[in-house]
């Protein structure tokens, strides 16, 4: 999932992009936000990370408050909610790493560069083939939306409708 920025809403907006699926960051002008499900974040950590011995299936927010993230940058829709998440039991988030792609993120979590904050989809998806561990995050609990974003006043073509159906099916 990469986020929305303003680059790819004016695309959308423009008929450049079709569509994209995206952690639902609000309202954004010309974009019409297709909820596809709803997931709490979980936090997820190398083995050996300093007081990962300790996760569980569940962790506090607290608990995990002075470790270090790594998080994609401030516009996106999870640094966002982990930032205002942090906010509300009065800490900061540490960031060691900013990463916009998934592609490099299990590797610089199991190289121990930081802990990171994933749906449980995504966790699963990326961290499949190591031994990190996942746990729900709770008090506060962390709910994301994902989206599909598509334009709101823009004709698309028989193609991109087979594309933005698949991607309903692929999702549900």
């Amino acid at each position: 999932m990469e986020t929305l920025n303003v680059v790819h809403s004016h695309a959308i907006r423009i008929g450049q992009i079709d569509a994209g699926l995206i952690y639902q960051p609000g309202h954004i002008e010309g974009i019409i936000f297709e909820t596809i499900s709803t997931e709490e974040l979980y936090l997820v950590a190398a083995p050996g990370t300093t007081g990962s011995s300790g996760f569980g299936d569940e962790v506090q927010l607290s608990s995990v408050a002075d470790l270090w993230f790594i998080m994609p940058r401030d516009e996106h829709t999870l640094r966002r909610r982990m930032d205002a998440a942090m906010f509300g039991i009065g800490r900061e988030l540490n960031v060691a790493v900013e990463l916009e792609h998934t592609q490099p993120l299990a590797r610089a979590v199991m190289l121990g560069l930081g802990v990171t904050v994933l749906p449980l989809t995504a966790a699963q998806t990326l961290f499949s083939d190591t031994d990190a561990t996942v746990s729900r995050i709770i008090e506060p609990a962390l709910p994301v939306t994902l989206a599909l974003a598509t334009a709101e006043d823009q004709q698309r073509s028989p193609a991109a409708e087979i594309v933005i159906e698949t991607l309903r099916d692929l999702t549900r």
